[in-house]
């Protein structure tokens, strides 16, 4: 039942049921079609609201449905053909593989720069080698120009020192030189010399030399001194003990308390009383034609 016909009922009821207060009925001054025609007029609006109400509530059913048939849905057909389209104009990636190739790139350029690196390196050692190699060339070109001085190193005794030592002064030796010994000036040898000695003049005394000795100049060997190596120079005296080949230009002079183990090549030889001496004695360098003496 709508609203606008239970109001209508109830009004019609509290009219008739009026009475006054001496309990006689209240004459119906409004009849029924007042009431309703008063109840039109300020209810019309609401049961027409009320109807529209109920009709819609009708008819919107029919529209939902009529909406949900006449309403287009999309076709498979259609989106196959759209993704097919999107398939055409995009590339499709796999993540895995994406990564993998990212990954090789990284190692790659890793690798590059490492070898780089390495390059770098090796360029830089072969410079410093090339630098070390000039400064050394340098050195000694140097060192070989350069005159004798009149400076004079010693290394004292307890002294070691192992590796090769140059001056251009002169030196005088006590301790142990396990080395090369290379002197401008006079090279003095009282001590331990292992390697070779280049001298413009060298004396040894009570010394212990292994290793040749070469001299522009003289080589006195003191008595107490042991040599072993070969000996050449300009002259040569020899008091000490050798073993080895003496190859000198001038005279070479064998003392008493000599000991001479090798050949000895030189212009002329003296051997004093008490010297003892095993190996071959040549003048070669003499100026007399030893052959031509002979001739007949």
């Amino acid at each position: 039942m709508s609203l606008f016909s239970d109001l209508k009922e109830d009004m019609s009821q509290a009219v008739n049921e009026l009475v006054d207060k001496n309990g006689k009925e209240v004459e119906e001054d409004i009849s029924n079609d007042d009431i309703d025609s008063e109840l039109e007029d300020l209810f019309g609006d609401v049961a027409s609201e009320e109807q529209a109400a109920e009709a819609t509530d009708e008819e919107d059913s029919e529209l939902i449905e009529s909406i949900l048939k006449d309403k287009e849905q999309p076709k498979l057909t259609d989106i196959d053909a759209t993704l097919e389209e999107l398939s055409d104009d995009a590339t499709f990636v796999d993540p895995a593989v994406d990564a993998d190739e990212s990954e090789d790139a990284s190692t790659d350029e890793l690798e590059d720069d490492k070898q780089d690196d390495i390059t770098k390196e090796d360029s830089n050692m072969a410079s410093e080698e090339n630098i070390a190699e000039e400064t050394t060339e340098a050195v000694t070109a140097e060192f070989d120009d350069s005159p004798a001085d009149d400076e004079n190193a010693v290394i004292t005794k307890g002294t070691k020192i192992t590796g090769s030592l140059e001056t251009t002064g002169s030196i005088e030796i006590v301790g142990i030189i396990d080395g090369d010994v290379t002197c401008k000036g006079k090279l003095t040898i009282s001590g331990v010399v292992k390697g070779t000695s280049k001298a413009s003049e060298i004396f040894t005394d009570t010394a212990n030399v292994t290793g040749d000795m070469i001299s522009d100049g003289s080589v006195k060997i003191g008595a107490g001194s042991v040599i072993v190596g070969d000996i050449k120079a300009s002259s040569a005296v020899i008091a000490g003990a050798v073993k080895g080949n003496i190859d000198v230009n001038g005279p070479v002079i064998i003392d008493a308390s000599a000991v001479v183990m090798g050949n000895i090549k030189s212009r002329s030889v003296q051997v004093n009383n008490g010297a003892v001496m095993e190996g071959m004695c040549s003048q070669s360098y003499n100026d007399i034609d030893v052959s031509s003496v002979f001739d007949v």
